[in-house]
């Protein structure tokens, strides 16, 4: 063989008698149309399981009270949290509200592996 080359999925071999031979493999397929199509099927399958609203549906009228919250409503969290069962432990740490934003950090270990 005195030559080959690769171009869109398609090998070009050439031989030393001036020969080209196009070999496509078998194991090359092109794969966006079954991900076109199972998205097509994902889709429709969850609009359709969309319920109308019944009798029992709960819903907010414009005449309701609209109570205002800041994040300061939220800052009886900051500080340190964790908790443990078993193996596992979590782990929470969120900074006092500033800037009209909180930051907080999450972990969950089981022994001394990360389990997220």
């Amino acid at each position: 063989m005195a030559g080959g080359s690769q171009r869109n999925n398609v090998i070009c071999i050439t031989c030393s008698a001036r020969q080209t031979f196009t070999v496509k493999p078998n194991f090359m397929v092109d794969l966006k149309m079954p991900f076109i199509l199972s998205g097509i099927i994902v889709f429709s399958i969850c609009s359709k399981s969309q319920k109308p609203f019944t009798a029992n549906t709960l819903t907010l009228e414009a005449s309701d009270q609209k109570t205002a919250y800041s994040i300061a409503d939220l800052s009886w969290i900051a500080g340190k949290w964790r908790g443990a069962d078993d193996s596992t432990t979590i782990e929470e740490h969120w900074m006092q509200p500033e800037g009209n934003n909180m930051l907080g950090m999450f972990r969950m270990l089981q022994g001394d592996k990360p389990l997220l």
